[in-house]
Protein backbone atom coordinates (compact mmCIF):
# COMPACT_ATOMS: atom_id res chain seq x y z
CA UNK A 1 0.00 0.00 0.00
CA UNK A 2 0.95 3.44 -0.74
CA UNK A 3 0.57 5.02 2.57
CA UNK A 4 1.45 3.48 5.97
CA UNK A 5 -1.53 5.29 7.57
CA UNK A 6 -5.55 4.46 6.45
CA UNK A 7 -8.53 5.47 8.43
CA UNK A 8 -10.52 3.27 10.18
CA UNK A 9 -12.71 1.14 8.14
CA UNK A 10 -15.65 -1.59 7.92
CA UNK A 11 -14.57 -4.21 8.66
CA UNK A 12 -13.97 -6.80 5.75
CA UNK A 13 -13.16 -3.78 3.90
CA UNK A 14 -9.49 -3.44 4.32
CA UNK A 15 -8.30 -5.22 1.40
CA UNK A 16 -10.44 -3.29 -1.20
CA UNK A 17 -8.75 0.08 0.52
CA UNK A 18 -5.66 -1.86 -0.02
CA UNK A 19 -6.20 -2.57 -3.45
CA UNK A 20 -7.57 0.69 -4.55
CA UNK A 21 -4.99 2.52 -2.67
CA UNK A 22 -2.45 0.48 -4.64
CA UNK A 23 -4.28 1.66 -8.19
CA UNK A 24 -4.73 4.82 -7.49
CA UNK A 25 -0.79 4.99 -6.19
CA UNK A 26 0.51 2.97 -9.97
CA UNK A 27 -1.28 5.98 -11.89
CA UNK A 28 0.34 8.38 -10.46
CA UNK A 29 3.64 6.94 -11.75
CA UNK A 30 2.33 6.93 -15.08
CA UNK A 31 4.74 9.31 -17.33
CA UNK A 32 1.66 10.95 -18.59
CA UNK A 33 0.11 11.78 -14.97
CA UNK A 34 1.92 14.76 -14.11
CA UNK A 35 0.84 16.86 -17.12
CA UNK A 36 -2.27 16.12 -16.49
CA UNK A 37 -2.78 16.73 -12.83
CA UNK A 38 -1.59 20.06 -13.68
CA UNK A 39 -4.41 20.46 -16.39
CA UNK A 40 -6.90 18.61 -14.41
CA UNK A 41 -8.09 17.02 -17.76
CA UNK A 42 -7.20 13.42 -19.70
CA UNK A 43 -7.50 9.82 -19.30
CA UNK A 44 -4.81 9.21 -16.72
CA UNK A 45 -6.15 11.98 -14.59
CA UNK A 46 -9.49 11.08 -15.12
CA UNK A 47 -8.97 7.62 -14.12
CA UNK A 48 -6.77 8.91 -10.98
CA UNK A 49 -9.40 11.13 -9.99
CA UNK A 50 -12.74 8.46 -10.44
CA UNK A 51 -10.80 5.74 -8.28
CA UNK A 52 -9.24 8.36 -5.65
CA UNK A 53 -13.23 9.77 -4.98
CA UNK A 54 -14.25 5.87 -5.01
CA UNK A 55 -11.57 5.35 -2.54
CA UNK A 56 -12.85 8.07 -0.18
CA UNK A 57 -16.23 6.71 -0.84
CA UNK A 58 -15.30 3.90 0.84
CA UNK A 59 -13.10 5.24 3.81
CA UNK A 60 -16.16 6.79 4.94
CA UNK A 61 -19.06 4.15 3.90
CA UNK A 62 -20.24 2.95 7.68
CA UNK A 63 -21.19 -0.15 6.15
CA UNK A 64 -24.93 0.56 6.47
CA UNK A 65 -26.60 1.89 3.34
CA UNK A 66 -26.32 -0.68 0.54
CA UNK A 67 -26.58 2.08 -2.09
CA UNK A 68 -22.92 3.23 -1.12
CA UNK A 69 -21.94 -0.29 -1.56
CA UNK A 70 -23.21 -0.64 -4.96
CA UNK A 71 -22.01 2.56 -5.88
CA UNK A 72 -18.16 1.45 -4.82
CA UNK A 73 -18.86 -1.77 -6.69
CA UNK A 74 -20.05 0.39 -10.41
CA UNK A 75 -17.24 2.80 -9.73
CA UNK A 76 -15.11 -0.38 -9.68
CA UNK A 77 -16.39 -2.15 -12.77
CA UNK A 78 -16.44 1.14 -14.71
CA UNK A 79 -12.66 1.99 -14.19
CA UNK A 80 -11.89 -1.40 -15.19
CA UNK A 81 -14.33 -1.39 -18.07
CA UNK A 82 -12.43 2.08 -19.07
CA UNK A 83 -9.11 1.23 -18.42
CA UNK A 84 -9.44 -2.16 -21.11
CA UNK A 85 -11.68 0.10 -23.27
CA UNK A 86 -10.85 -1.02 -27.14
CA UNK A 87 -14.05 0.90 -28.61
CA UNK A 88 -13.26 4.09 -28.32
CA UNK A 89 -15.56 4.77 -25.55
CA UNK A 90 -13.59 5.87 -22.94
CA UNK A 91 -11.66 8.22 -25.57
CA UNK A 92 -15.07 10.33 -25.77
CA UNK A 93 -15.54 10.50 -22.41
CA UNK A 94 -12.03 11.51 -21.31
CA UNK A 95 -11.34 13.79 -24.68
CA UNK A 96 -8.71 11.26 -25.30
CA UNK A 97 -7.10 11.46 -28.93
CA UNK A 98 -7.90 8.22 -30.23
CA UNK A 99 -5.36 7.94 -32.27
CA UNK A 100 -2.60 8.24 -29.19
CA UNK A 101 -4.47 6.63 -26.08
CA UNK A 102 -2.39 5.81 -23.34
CA UNK A 103 -0.67 3.08 -22.50
CA UNK A 104 -1.30 2.17 -18.80
CA UNK A 105 2.08 -0.53 -18.77
CA UNK A 106 1.55 -3.75 -16.62
CA UNK A 107 1.19 -2.76 -13.30
CA UNK A 108 -1.78 -0.67 -13.74
CA UNK A 109 -3.57 -3.32 -15.49
CA UNK A 110 -2.55 -5.87 -12.73
CA UNK A 111 -3.90 -3.43 -9.92
CA UNK A 112 -7.00 -2.66 -11.50
CA UNK A 113 -7.52 -6.46 -11.77
CA UNK A 114 -6.61 -6.49 -8.19
CA UNK A 115 -9.15 -4.25 -7.01
CA UNK A 116 -11.15 -6.10 -9.21
CA UNK A 117 -10.34 -9.75 -7.29
CA UNK A 118 -11.12 -7.69 -3.63
CA UNK A 119 -15.05 -7.31 -5.27
CA UNK A 120 -15.67 -10.13 -5.18
CA UNK A 121 -15.20 -10.35 -1.16
CA UNK A 122 -16.70 -7.04 -1.11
Amino acid sequence: MASSESPALVEGTQALYGALTDFVHALTQHPWFEAENNKLHGTIYFLWDFQHRTRKMLADWDGKKEETKVDIIGRCTLADILLNDTTGKRSMMTMEDPQNPPVFGEDVLAKSKAVMEELKCF
